[in-house]
């Protein structure tokens, strides 16, 4: 199966829609857990990226978008890893340009909105 270009992804969602998916998943996510796993903040229900450190992603020679990747720390913290990525959709590795510094919420929660209250 092929998928379609990234370019011709242009579904958005509306606030009540993604207040609806990120409320059900903070209800629903430590379901999804095995026992020892659950209520121990694992898996962050947002993570805040720096703007510029963005745009050094995107503004990389070649770069056509941004990936995210779900990783795991030693200590079990599920977080995103940040990579460009090109015009044939290969992640830019050889850039060397990876981000995983990020606000995580819980703790650092921005100020209260739709989508995480």
């Amino acid at each position: 199966m092929t998928s379609k270009p990234l370019t011709e992804l242009t579904e958005s969602v509306s606030v009540d829609d993604a207040a609806d998916m990120t409320r059900r998943f903070r209800r629903d996510f430590n379901h999804l857990l095995l026992p020892d796993f659950k209520y121990k903040h694992l898996v962050a229900e947002s993570e805040s990226f720096d703007r510029a450190r963005i745009e050094a992603l995107l503004a990389q020679p070649g770069c056509a978008g941004i990936r995210l990747y779900s990783a795991m720390k030693e200590n079990g913290e599920v977080q995103q890893i940040v990579i460009g990525y090109d015009t044939q959709n290969r992640d830019m590795l050889e850039a060397g340009l990876l981000m995983t510094d990020s606000r995580r919420c819980p703790p650092d929660c921005g100020p209260d909105s739709r989508l995480n209250s």
